[in-house]
Parts: structure tokens; sequence; C-alpha cells
């Protein structure tokens, strides 16, 4: 099919996909007898020129080997390996199921889970929260080599005089490439790397050893101040995977309350004489 006629269908698609199929619909390829309809493949509205060329030839070759996998398979498996009806119902059974229960998660009124819930989880199981890497505390700015008042963004960096600070803020704001200014928040050190270029082959060594770092690459300068460090093997800060434990301490909760939901559904049904067991 060439790229014109292509990305002529491809406009047709997009105004035709959700419609029902009817007689001005285009074929896109046939395996014994059996075709594919534009209006059978959805395709994206944000795809365009090659892209959307890729994705419709892609998609057509697709359904051309599943046509050829299914007529293979029909030829090759036996009457009780085709038999899968069974299969097909628990699945269908599963997935109503499922849709259910998390229509009853959203219909539900959850207990929102509160900081102290999740500090307490913390404090019971420190081993769930080993740090996998190294983390700081630290802040920094990227500034041009050839600005004039560097030493006083030097001292501002080191200060933790509130008025200093804010001095600094507005400065970065103004002057600087690149900042970094809450020293209050946990970075991975791997992540800072990506913004500072410092040369390192031990990690631990260069956070023991250095506080105020200064480097200089091409035309730019990188003041850093680091602030406070954590090594991997040791316990994560508990800012760090607050949201990770508020996940789990909520998962949990929802996992209660379906089965609280099971065991009311199942005492109604044995209370109105819907089961009988036969063991």
């Amino acid at each position: 099919m060439n790229r014109l006629l292509i990305s002529a269908i491809l406009i047709f698609s997009l105004f035709s996909f959700s419609c029902k199929r009817h007689k001005d619909d285009v074929v896109l390829a046939r395996v014994d007898g059996e075709e594919l309809f534009l209006s059978d493949i959805y395709v994206p509205e944000d795809l365009k020129g090659n892209d959307s060329v890729l994705f419709l030839n892609n998609m057509v070759q697709q359904w051309i080997i599943e046509q050829l996998m299914y007529a293979e398979a029909n030829d090759n498996l036996s009457e009780e390996e085709l038999d899968v009806d069974r299969e097909v119902e628990r699945m269908k059974r599963q997935l109503i199921i499922t849709r259910y229960e998390q229509k009853l998660l959203a219909d539900s009124v959850n207990t929102m889970i509160n900081e102290s819930d999740a500090l307490q989880y913390y404090e019971e199981n420190p081993e769930e929260f080993m740090l996998k890497d190294n983390i700081v505390r630290v802040k920094y700015v990227k500034l041009p080599s050839s600005i004039k008042n560097i030493d006083e963004f030097r001292t501002l960096l080191k200060s933790d005089v509130a008025a200093d600070q804010s001095k600094l803020l507005k400065m970065a704001d103004e002057q600087a490439l690149n900042s970094f200014l809450n020293d209050m928040v946990w970075l991975y050190f791997n992540d800072l790397l990506k913004e500072i270029p410092i040369k390192t082959y031990n990690q631990e060594e260069f956070l023991n050893n250095n506080r105020f770092v200064e480097l200089q690459k091409d035309s730019i300068v990188y003041l850093l101040n680091i602030k406070g460090f954590m090594v991997k093997d040791s316990r994560a800060p508990f800012p760090l995977v607050k949201e990770k434990i508020i996940s789990i301490l909520q998962a949990r909760q929802n996992k209660d309350l379906l089965k609280d939901l099971r065991n009311k559904i199942y005492k109604t049904a044995l209370s109105e004489k819907k089961i009988e067991v036969f063991l």
C-alpha cells in the first residue's frame, strides 16, 4: 500500500474509527477470506506523518500474522485442545468480578492513611526501607563562568541565615542557569551526578570528605553545598519513603475491605439458603 493512500486512510480513520462499519469502509488486508477493515483499527490522533504510516503498517502486519497463526493452530490442535469455552468463561467471570471490586472500592468511603499510621509502619518494619543507593540533602547553583559576583554566591550558599537564603533565592532566580536550594529534600546521589559533573570512584568516601564543592566545566561554574547524606544499606529517612508506605497501607486497607465485602455477601447467601455444599 503506498504512503499517499495510507495517509488518506489515516485521515479518514480519525473521524470514523468509532462508527459502525458502512459501505464506504476501507479493506486494509485479506487472509483466506477474512478481511481487516479500517474501522477495526484505532489510530491515535496524535500520530503524524511517517509515524502514522509505520503504525498502520505494523497493525496490519500484526493482524495478518494473527490470522495465519490462528489458521495454523486450527489445523494442528486436537478438538480437545481447541475447546477453550470453559477457559474463556472463567476469564470472563474473573474480569467481571475484578471490575465490580474496583467499583466497590471506588464507591466506598476509605479511611485516609494519616502520617502517624505511616510512621508507625516505618518504625515497625525497618528492614523494608534499607537504602540501595546513597542519598543527599544539598543546595547547588550552576552559574556562567563570566559572572562577577560568584564570591557572594559562595557566601550565601554556605549560610543558614534566613535572610541570606531569601537573598540567594532571588539571585539564583535572576542569574543562575539552574539551581536547587531546598536542602530539606532527600535526593539520590546518582541523580545529583546528572546535574553536577563530579568524578568519583567511591561515593561514600567522597561524601565523607566533602561538604562544599566547587568545579568548572566548559563555561559553567558549579557550587554545591552538601548538607547531609546517608549511604546505602542504612535505613532510608521517613520523608523519602512516606508515599510508598501510604500506598502499602492503602493496598492493605483495600484488601481488608474486599475481604469484608466477600464475607458479607457469603453470609447473606447462607441466610437466604442460596448455598448448598455436598462434601
